[in-house]
């Protein structure tokens, strides 16, 4: 029986009215061969459905095109399978026509008109059909088109055989420069570079081969000859009827850029972490490292090599190893740049301090490692330790010249009470003299007090001068051999007058075989009468001090022992430094400047000797023991250490200086006075004036037999003075002996005295009898001393 749901369905897509359709059902059922209507009904619903098929394939080319990145092989299946179906669609109309016609062959001999009328209804159905599927296709084209025109990316069709472009669409004209219009025809390859040919020709054979899209990296030349780096990817496919190859090219230079500086940083930051100087390495959050530059090989001395074998265990410092976790720990909780310092052990066992900065290392948004620079910070290790070895001493050097400044000024203190006191009682007891209303005894008290009190000051200049010329390193020593027991003997003879004036029992006990050592006999003497005076200073009324002169293994030992008040442990070790006592309050007991025992080591050290002091403690006395080596070699003194003691050695006083002619030349009136009366107690004729002009006038009007002259005078000094008097005749007084007579005492002042041309320098103050011994010696040896002054003027 004959599918009346099909024959229903066919008259309603033949456009037939509804109400229509049952009928003509009904009246195809009265006919035996009805069937045949069927069948060709049913091949027209056939080609309907191929139709359908053209649509869907053409929607999905669509999408694939319109996603941006279309799979060539997959747009070549779609359009081989629209090319299959569009070529079904015309079999089925003549098959549609020659089933219609044995259907009318069969009813026309039972109703021709009718069989007629729906031949001709089935007809137009069939035309109508082939009118549908033509316009199926073309809107299929005009989508496929406007899909092409339309696609981010350039695509040209060309034939498989020839390589000829036949299609391409408007992105190709953007890309290389020219219309579509222009390529058409032309070989695909010539779009390529010369150099690329052989890799096109590759990509091209593979895709024949295996009938897979290709894909690869090559170069179109564009119309300006600029190269344009594109994706390229191909597939073999129909296109009506004809094999071509659909080639989607992708513009890449900003990929290309982006890669070659990537390409670039990498290259960069390779040779930034290899030749860097600092250690450059990564870790994950175990601890086991992943990478370390030269550096860190250098350092460490583990190899890039065996890196990822070594973990933060190895190589931290086991006391920084928990410091070193735990700023892994904290860079994952805070993610910031970390920096601190830790030690760490290479692989030789060595120890080497680093400065660490960290940075955590983040994939997908999560921690995975750690990344570090290091700095070997050995070097400033050792200059902080400098520093702070520095800075240490600054402290001490800055504590000690506090020190230094607080002794200064209680040494100034005590200069001005040692200075004021003897000055005062000289002050007034000189007053109480001019009244004239003193009793003899008194006056000569009064006359003691004075003297005894100006040696005090004499002695406290001295001590200061001394230093000074320490302080300089402008000490001098006139160095002879020296009868070291009788040096000894006599500064214990300057000072028994101050033992016994406090009942003080003074020992002595000299070794007279010890012979001769070379030294400085004054200098010899000072350091004796210092220790001597000292320990009689401090020692009370009956007390005992014992001196000392042996020999032993290594020289001389002076030994200078007391019952005093002894040293305090803590001043022990400073009794020799200048400007330091024990007591310096304004309550102490003992006078003096703190000067004596500075001078006693430096005198002992520059004689080649050790002076120590010793003290059981406060109230049981002390020991100062001096040791000077000997035997010395024998020298000879030597005329320049006969002047140089000239004017410091004792003699019997009064001295006669009848007959001698004496030129005082002072500008202190009253120091010109008290040295003109002490000359002419003597019996000398003296001639006394206050300038240089005077001088040289009494020069030639009545030649004096020697010149005493100050150094510091206004107008004309003593130094140009004497010049000019050396620069006359000998027959105009130009030989005439001259003592400097002055209170410029240092060293220099009197090497620049004798230099100037003076035979003798004199330091102020100066007892009479000095002085006129001074003038006997000189004006009795006048040949020896124009010698010895020749000599120094050499």
């Amino acid at each position: 029986r004959p599918d009346l749901r099909v024959v229903r369905q066919g008259f309603v897509r033949g456009r037939n009215h509804p109400d229509d359709v049952g009928r003509l059902a009904m009246l195809f059922r009265r006919f035996r061969h009805v069937s045949y209507m069927a069948k060709a009904i049913a091949i027209w619903t056939a080609g309907d459905r191929y139709i359908a098929a053209i649509a869907e394939r053409g929607e999905a080319l669509r999408a694939e095109i319109a996603s941006g990145r279309p799979n060539a092989e997959r747009v070549g299946a779609l359009l081989r399978e629209i090319s299959r179906l569009d070529q079904r669609v015309t079999p089925l109309e003549d098959a549609f026509s020659r089933t219609l016609s044995k259907g009318a062959r069969h009813v026309k001999r039972l109703l021709l008109e009718i069989t007629v009328l729906i031949a001709a209804l089935l007809l137009s159905s069939g035309v109508l059909l082939s009118w549908m599927m033509l316009r199926h296709i073309r809107a299929w084209e005009a989508r496929y088109r406007h899909l092409l025109d339309t696609a981010n990316d350039a695509i040209i069709v060309a034939s498989l055989e020839t390589g000829i472009i036949l299609d391409a669409n408007r992105k190709t004209e953007e890309l290389l420069g020219v219309p579509v219009s222009r390529i058409l025809g032309t070989r695909q390859a010539d779009l390529h570079p010369e150099s690329e040919q052989d890799t096109y020709r590759r990509l091209f054979a593979e895709e024949v081969r295996t009938g897979h899209a290709t894909n690869g990296d090559l170069h179109l030349r564009r119309a300006d000859g600029q190269l344009v780096p594109v994706e390229i990817s191909a597939a073999v496919t129909e296109l009506g009827g004809r094999a071509v190859v659909q080639s989607i090219f992708r513009d890449i230079t900003d990929r290309t850029r982006a890669d070659r500086a990537l390409r670039e940083s990498e290259e960069r930051y390779r040779g930034l972490f290899e030749d860097a100087n600092d250690l450059v390495y990564t870790h994950d959050l175990a601890g086991n490292f992943t990478s370390i530059n030269r550096a860190a090989e250098r350092i460490t001395g583990y190899p890039a090599t065996e890196a990822t074998r070594v973990n933060l265990a190895q190589i931290v410092a086991p006391e920084h190893l928990e410091l070193a976790r735990e700023m892994v720990s904290r860079k994952v909780v805070s993610g910031g740049p970390t920096v601190y310092e830790l030690d760490v052990i290479t692989r030789d066992g060595n120890r080497v301090p680093l400065e660490v900065s960290t940075r955590l290392m983040l994939r997908d948004g999560k921690p995975v490692g750690v990344q570090g620079i290091a700095r070997d910070i050995r070097e400033r290790r050792r200059i902080e330790a400098e520093r702070a070895e520095l800075l240490a001493r600054e402290q001490a050097a800055r504590a000690e010249a506090e020190l230094a400044n607080r002794a200064k000024d209680e040494f100034l203190a005590t200069l001005s009470h040692e200075l004021r006191t003897p000055l005062s009682a000289i002050l007034i007891w000189a007053r109480l003299l001019r009244s004239g209303r003193l009793e003899p005894e008194a006056r000569t008290r009064a006359l003691e007090v004075i003297e005894r009190n100006t040696k005090l000051q004499a002695r406290l200049i001295e001590d200061l001068l001394e230093v000074s010329r320490i302080i300089a390193g402008k000490l001098r020593l006139e160095l002879t051999p020296v009868d070291l027991a009788a040096t000894v003997e006599s500064a214990i003879d300057a000072v028994r007058a101050a033992a016994d004036a406090k009942e003080i029992t003074l020992e002595c006990e000299l070794d007279h075989g010890i012979g001769p050592v070379r030294g400085d006999r004054n200098r010899l003497q000072q350091i004796v009468w210092n220790l001597v005076a000292n320990a009689i200073k401090f020692t009370p009324s009956g007390g005992r001090v014992a001196v000392r002169l042996e020999r032993d293994a290594h020289g001389a030992v002076i030994s200078v022992r007391d019952t005093g008040i002894g040293i305090p442990d803590d001043f022990l070790p400073h009794i020799f430094e200048r400007f330091r006592q024990a007591d310096s309050t304004s309550t102490r007991a003992h006078g003096g400047l703190g000067l004596g025992l500075a001078i006693v080591r430096h005198l002992v050290e520059r004689h080649g000797g050790t002076v120590t002091a010793a003290s059981p403690g406060e109230g049981q006395g002390a020991t100062f023991t001096v040791r000077l080596p000997v035997p010395a070699k024998d020298v000879e003194a030597g005329d320049a250490a006969w002047l140089s003691g000239l004017a410091r050695r004792p003699g019997p006083s009064p001295l006669s200086l009848h007959g001698l002619h004496v030129l005082l030349v002072e500008d202190e009136s009253d120091m010109r006075e008290s040295v003109a009366v002490s000359l002419e107690l003597c019996g000398a004729r003296v001639t006394a004036v206050g300038a240089a002009p005077a001088a040289l006038e009494i020069l030639d009007r009545d030649p004096p037999d020697i010149v005493l002259c100050d150094i510091g005078m206004p107008g004309e000094d003593g130094y140009a003075l004497v010049r000019k008097i050396r620069s006359r005749g000998a027959e105009r007084g130009g030989q005439i002996p001259a003592v400097a007579l002055t209170a410029y005492a240092r060293d220099e002042d009197r090497s620049r005295a004798l230099d100037a041309g003076f035979q003798i320098h004199v330091a102020k103050p100066v007892e009479p009898t000095e002085i006129a011994r001074v003038v006997a010696d000189l004006c009795g040896s006048t040949a020896r001393v124009g010698r010895v002054a020749a000599a120094r003027g050499r």
